[in-house]
């Protein structure tokens, strides 16, 4: 009863988390006992994507260290999270696998849906790292307590984030090709662990065409600065159009195949890239802005007169939006900035909000029921209360984008100062890029 009440509030919230969210091979999901398997950057939200995307209610496995908490562990369980025990919390603890994994398989046997995280741990880095055996164990144990008499499949998951943290940036859930264990039941019989690398190989190379996958360690951070750069440059050159998140996706994963080609045959070139990818990033940091920014005023170039006064006409109500919520925003944002460990950056971000924007929303309404307010006067209350706290977010956004629109069209007017310069190293930054990989078009 928790979970299905748990499930109804918080899947709106996940989808009005981000600004778009691209599903696609659900088709690809069988029926009967299934095990999602998924690349892991993202903490508790990997866990609300699957659910949210696959249409299914599966049981999550997660490391036992964040059970912990008393309170955390109730909501955690409620989710349909089970604890998992690994070598740092203890060989005594690691017994209790044996059970967990049991009781895993037993659910397969019966026909609900498990996900599971092989890599075993959570990075905000884009790459896949090494898949652990224990998603193919449970498999074919589940497939023993049937005699291999029900099918159990492995479902392949990519999950990529336009941003970890971010709010309203863009989520994609890609389900591949379900990896059936009955093909592997002689292989198996015959071989186990054998049976276990293979699966576990023919599931990894799945995922990663469904991900974002850096492989290079040393140069990571050059090419999350292309990937944030040139991705969208690459559209027109790919025949794609713009404002389609999965052109987006497929843009970057081009950004990586022709930087990996140019790191392998023009070191010195890519070396030098790098040194002005640096340069620029660290002027954006300096001056204030963010590539976004800057990429979003190059493409329009326009001052709205129009978005102005819009701006300044709607600002009453913003400024009715920000009062309201300013409360459960400072207290949502301190939570977040004591978190430990920042890959639950976004989690935090989504948990403590959902929770401290709905108890004031609800201190709130009472407040006004004590105040003597009518129904009616307290159901547009509470209706109107989330759409002036989404509001105050996007004039806030808008107003941002428009002073930034003055800045640098002023900047490129006079055609001197620090904005102006990192302007024209962005640029020069641009045809060097396009210099460099117009060989491979």
């Amino acid at each position: 009863m928790i979970y299905r009440i748990l499930k109804i509030i918080l899947l709106p919230l996940h989808r009005l988390y981000y600004k778009n969210i691209v599903v696609e091979g659900k088709e690809n999901i069988p029926e009967g006992g299934v095990i999602f398997t998924s690349n892991h950057q993202n903490a508790m939200m990997d866990a609300m994507a699957i659910t949210a995307a696959s249409g299914r209610s599966p049981y999550f496995m997660a490391r036992a260290d964040i059970f912990e908490n008393p309170l955390f562990s109730f909501f955690l369980k409620a989710l349909r999270i089970i604890p998992i025990y690994r070598r740092k919390d203890g060989k005594d603890s690691m017994k209790k696998n044996d059970d967990v994994f049991d009781g895993a398989a037993q659910m397969l046997a019966n026909g609900k849906p498990l996900a599971m995280f092989p890599e075993a741990g959570h990075a905000d880095h884009r790459r896949l790292q090494a898949l652990r055996k224990g998603f193919v164990r449970i498999g074919f144990k589940a497939m023993e307590k049937t005699e291999f008499k029900k099918p159990v499949s492995i479902v392949p998951v990519g999950i990529y984030y336009s941003d970890y943290s971010k709010f309203r940036h863009s989520l994609h859930v890609r389900f591949g090709k379900p990896v059936a264990l009955d093909g592997f039941k002689e292989l198996y019989e015959s071989n186990p662990q054998k049976a276990f690398n293979v699966v576990k190989s023919k599931v990894a190379k799945q995922i990663i065409p469904m991900m974002i996958n850096i492989k290079n360690y040393e140069y990571y951070h050059t090419f999350e600065h292309l990937l944030s750069f040139y991705s969208h440059h690459l559209l027109p050159d790919l025949g794609f159009d713009y404002g389609h998140e999965k052109n987006m996706f497929l843009a970057k994963q081009k950004v990586i195949y022709l930087m990996n080609h140019v790191l392998e045959s023009k070191p010195d070139e890519f070396h030098q890239l790098r040194l002005e990818l640096d340069e620029y990033f660290n002027e954006l940091q300096r001056l204030g802005y963010t590539n976004e920014e800057v990429e979003h005023f190059c493409k329009k170039k326009v001052t709205k007169v129009g978005r102005l006064l819009s701006l300044v006409l709607s600002s009453p109500l913003a400024l009715a939006g920000y009062l309201t919520h300013i409360i459960p925003y400072l207290f949502t944002r301190k939570s977040v900035a004591m978190a430990n460990d920042k890959h639950f950056n976004s989690t935090y971000k989504f948990g403590v909000g959902v929770v401290s924007i709905g108890l004031f929303y609800v201190l709130l309404l009472l407040a006004g029921g004590l105040a003597g307010l009518s129904s009616l006067a307290l159901l547009i209350a509470g209706i109107s209360l989330p759409l002036t706290g989404f509001f105050v977010y996007k004039w806030t956004h808008w107003w941002r984008e428009w002073r930034v629109m003055l800045k640098l069209l002023k900047a490129e007017k006079k055609k001197e100062g620090d904005v102006y310069r990192m302007l024209k190293m962005r640029d020069d930054l641009l045809k060097r890029i396009k210099t460099i990989v117009s060989p491979y078009f």
